[in-house]
């Protein structure tokens, strides 16, 4: 109501935004002295209380922990959040264990960050990880109470009641015992019981966690990115693509293929399809399942990375920020693409080469579903074996190389496209030195 009765108080155009109690007012420079003052004169009538602090005048202000240059039309991070952020990575690095309520600390300011850095949100999930994993003691049992310590566990082997003669935490989680990991109670068997058996168990109790290798690198690389100049962004979104692109995956035994195209308004299609064994795949280093449609969702977003590089091969030297709207039939997929983040292994993994290759190339995806029975021609170029006849319009000079050598290891380089397109024999090679720059 006050946010109405403000817009109506102030006739001449303007902007007028509110973020629970914080307003931002924008108006042209020319009569934005005298509306400020019309609106201070208005809460002082109705009697609305004003944080003075707050209040500021001016192109450069500070509003919701942004400050906004008006200017420029950039926004960016205030030097006094950069520093806590140091501060606090300093504290959470300084010692193998950490406590749980430093670590919520510095994780709630890292998705605050994340917010304007979207491409980092996948690499919290090593934190959060480390956030909800409770250290682990090791405890003691008779050789004798082994064979019946089924009957203290429950499915996930959490202890619902103590043994006796231990100190087993209740609610603890067993590990595993005498270095044999323990995933099931049918894993108890395999434990030799010659001897007094030394257990590893959770404590749910416990407020100390401990940091895993991933997190301290992705920790070490926002310690050094605060002791840079900080980056602007841009207050316009990124420009929308007026075009369409499909994408689809088929996973069959050890069979894996992608498929997609983009569709541009002149009719002109550019494609791609590409086939691995699961064997092939080993290159990643990830744990990858079989039968192959186990990792489906990892192989779906394999192929919406495959568009961005598409997209990137046709406009390999821009430099504006834009969308790249895309069509996904797998609810997965699509999800990851809106949030950048899952907790879910190896699907993270592809939700981080997404997130490089989209800030690599200013190519964001905006991906949507579509039922599967309408995404049928990348559908078809996911199931192509490569070497039978295509429709017309599939054409050879039109397709795009989405090796991994381009859409997982890949990197900035100067490429020529079409590939039968030759430089003139008389170009010369010219190196840039630093008086140039």
């Amino acid at each position: 109501m006050l946010l109405r009765l403000m817009h109506l108080w102030i006739f001449v155009r303007h902007a007028l935004m509110g973020y629970v109690d914080d307003f931002l007012f924008i108006q042209d420079r020319e009569c934005t002295l005298y509306s400020a003052s019309l609106l201070l004169c208005f809460t002082s009538i109705f009697g609305v209380p004003l944080s003075w602090a707050k209040l500021q005048l001016g192109s450069c202000i500070t509003w919701i922990g942004w400050t906004f240059n008006f200017t420029s039309g950039s926004f960016h991070i205030p030097q006094e959040k950069v520093d806590k952020l140091f501060n606090l990575i300093k504290e959470v690095t300084r010692s193998r264990r950490v406590t749980s309520a430093l670590l919520h600390k510095l994780v709630g300011l890292l998705q605050w960050f994340c917010q304007l850095y979207r491409s980092c949100k996948p690499w919290l999930a090593a934190l959060f990880s480390d956030l909800h994993r409770h250290l682990a003691s090791q405890y003691s049992i008779s050789q004798g109470l082994w064979p019946s310590l089924a009957n203290y566990l429950d499915d996930d082997l959490r202890f619902t009641s103590v043994p006796p003669g231990t100190q087993v935490p209740l609610g603890g989680k067993l590990l595993e015992a005498r270095r044999t990991e323990l995933k099931t109670k049918l894993d108890l068997c395999k434990v030799r019981t010659s001897n007094r058996i030394w257990m590893r168990v959770t404590n749910p109790k416990s407020d100390r966690r401990s940091l895993s290798p991933a997190s301290r690198t992705f920790l070490s690389f926002w310690k050094e990115w605060c002791q840079r100049p900080q980056p602007y962004t841009a207050l316009s979104v990124p420009l929308r693509l007026q075009v369409e692109a499909f994408a689809d995956a088929r996973a069959d035994g050890d069979l894996i293929g992608i498929g997609g195209f983009i569709a541009f308004p002149s009719q002109k299609c550019i494609w791609f399809s590409q086939a691995w064994q699961l064997s092939d795949l080993s290159v990643l280093g990830l744990e990858l399942r079989r039968p192959a449609h186990k990792d489906i969702a990892c192989y779906e977003t394999l192929a919406q990375i495959a568009l961005v590089h598409v997209y990137r091969s046709v406009f390999p030297s821009g430099r504006v920020a834009v969308r790249l709207p895309s069509f996904s039939d797998n609810a997965s997929t699509e999800a990851l693409g809106a949030k950048l983040y899952t907790s879910k292994w190896p699907l993270g993994a592809f939700a981080q080469k997404l997130s490089l290759i989209s800030a690599a190339s200013g190519i964001e995806l905006d991906i949507s579903h579509i039922a599967g029975e309408k995404n049928d021609d990348a559908d078809l170029l996911s199931r192509w074996n490569q070497t039978d006849a295509l429709p017309d319009k599939w054409k050879i000079e039109d397709r795009v190389d989405c090796s991994l050598k381009f859409i997982w290891f890949f990197r900035k380089e100067v490429l020529v496209w079409p590939s039968h397109f030759s430089l003139p024999a008389g170009t010369q090679e010219r190196h840039v030195s630093d008086d140039d720059l």
